[in-house]
């Protein structure tokens, strides 16, 4: 990364960070302090850190994501996915206007509601849900996380994506997930949308926002609008695996009425993004005809 600023990177250890810094070949401008060396939920602990390590670019990638955990929390603004989610990206905003850093905030798709009523793709401008009752917990409290960083007046990049994949080494990644449900027989839902993220799209997109502190909302995501049960079909097929079974979404929440609410109708749009980024993310099929060759 030539001419690159330096850059904290928060959360470098998960699934989507750490092949991010691996697709950035690990760079000597990239500061990863664990948990143990940085708790970004104790105000002074961040502020002591960047007194000792000044930095322009703060990339945030922390964040409370085991659904059914946050679900457990529904309402608990005292709870850790509210903490994580919510308190901490405030925590940030207000430290970033202190000492005038450049804030990008990974953010999801299930900041939108996702049901048939306001359904996707969504746009990047299109608005928030702000009622917690009709959607899954993390999805709100990454909404109110975003409002965090959105109302003050830091120089700031919010980017959303889905279902991340393209991280051979960790079994959280989607398509090593949804090889995994293929395995073992589970059924696969044709009637959720979504548009899964392509990690090396994001980590082209991160970089050009980074290097340039590029502000504004922006989508990282493959196209076209796809189902689980297509995307798990298209890597059976690439990966000879057993045949998939399809499943309804609605049938399964009938049954499992006491799970989180998912996101049906879902899906991110990415013309604005790739247009200001001046990049070209893959379609689906594409990443993984890519990414699938790098699973053993």
């Amino acid at each position: 990364m030539e001419k690159s600023p330096l850059i904290l990177m928060l959360g470098a250890t998960g699934l989507v960070a750490s092949q991010i810094l691996e697709d950035w070949h690990h760079p000597s401008n990239i500061l990863t302090p664990g948990i143990a060396d940085l708790d970004i939920l104790n105000q002074e602990a961040l502020a002591v850190y960047l007194r000792k390590n000044p930095t322009p670019v703060i990339i945030n990638f922390v964040g409370f994501t085991n659904l059914p955990e946050a679900e457990k929390d529904k309402g608990n603004k005292k709870g850790l996915c509210w903490q994580l989610n919510v308190g901490a990206s405030a925590r940030l905003a207000q430290i970033c206007q202190e000492e005038d850093i450049f804030l990008i905030h990974i953010s999801t798709d299930n900041v939108f509601y996702g049901l048939k009523s306001d359904p996707g793709p969504y746009s990047e401008n299109h608005p928030l849900m702000d009622d917690h009752t009709q959607v899954n917990w993390y999805g709100y409290t990454k909404a109110q996380g975003e409002l965090a960083i959105r109302n003050s007046s830091i120089k700031s990049a919010i980017v959303r994506i889905s279902h991340p994949f393209g991280n051979p080494q960790i079994d959280r990644d989607f398509a090593q997930k949804v090889i995994t449900y293929i395995n073992a027989g589970y059924t696969l839902f044709d009637d959720q949308h979504f548009t899964p993220t392509y990690l090396p799209d994001l980590s082209l997109a991160l970089k050009k926002i980074a290097d340039e502190q590029i502000s504004g909302i922006y989508h990282v995501a493959c196209q076209p609008v796809s189902t689980p049960f297509e995307f798990a079909e298209y890597i059976a097929k690439q990966k000879k695996l057993a045949q998939v079974k399809v499943g309804k979404i609605d049938e399964w929440t009938e049954k499992n009425p006491n799970s989180y609410p998912r996101v049906k109708f879902g899906g991110l749009e990415t013309d604005f993004t790739q247009a200001i980024l001046q990049v070209k993310f893959h379609s689906w099929p594409e990443a993984l005809d890519e990414f699938l060759p790098k699973i053993k």
